[in-house]
């Protein structure tokens, strides 16, 4: 176990488990560099290297938002500077209802790296949730940037989902998740995340 960096001594909650997770996940040097010979389009990603808090919200049966709790989102450069992978980090005691029997801290992590040769994102991630359900702990998606967004959507012959990083300021996003019912010709809103940055 390598020591704790400065980036990850500075972590929200005051939770041990948060700085643990933090610090397994950063490089020593805080957040990674992109490599100079990586694709420009690395920074649509790469914009959002280091600390942030994440506030999620569940869409409710009548249509508003429902603060379901806080979650620590930690962003770097990986594999030599050609991808940058992320952690999302939710302590026990602060998961949403559809993770209440988890038991333990809830942590997902992605790695995305783009395809010049597809022009998009090739993006894999995985959660230490082991659900019995489908999907809910792995999976894949492609992604590209459109009117200044990164719009994720599920492979062809999964259930249409689409993810969108939206509203960038140098100490903000918004993240939504989308499901559809109808092919893909309508999206309803499930999920959203307001991410402000720490470090």
């Amino acid at each position: 176990m390598h020591p704790v960096s400065p980036a990850a001594a500075q972590t929200p909650f005051g939770d041990p488990m948060a700085i643990l997770a933090v610090r397994d996940f950063l490089p020593l040097d805080g957040f990674g560099e992109r490599h100079p010979d990586a694709p420009a389009e690395l920074d649509q990603f790469g914009q959002l290297a280091g600390i942030w808090t994440g506030q999620q919200e569940m869409r409710t049966q009548d249509g508003g938002w429902m603060e379901v709790g806080p979650a620590l989102w930690a962003w770097r450069y990986a594999l030599g500077g050609f991808a940058v992978r992320d952690l999302w980090f939710q302590a026990a005691d602060q998961l949403p209802a559809y993770l209440g029997n988890l038991g333990r801290d809830y942590l997902l992590s992605g790695t995305r790296i783009y395809s010049p040769a597809s022009n998009r994102w090739e993006i894999a991630w995985i959660a230490n949730g082991l659900s019995q359900a489908p999907g809910q702990d792995f999976g894949i998606f492609q992604a590209t940037w459109e009117d200044d967004r990164i719009v994720m959507t599920s492979p062809e012959g999964a259930s249409p989902q689409r993810v969108t990083f939206s509203d960038f300021t140098p100490d903000s996003f918004l993240w939504t998740s989308e499901f559809s019912q109808d092919g893909g010709q309508s999206w309803i809103a499930v999920m959203r995340v307001r991410a402000t940055r720490v470090r």
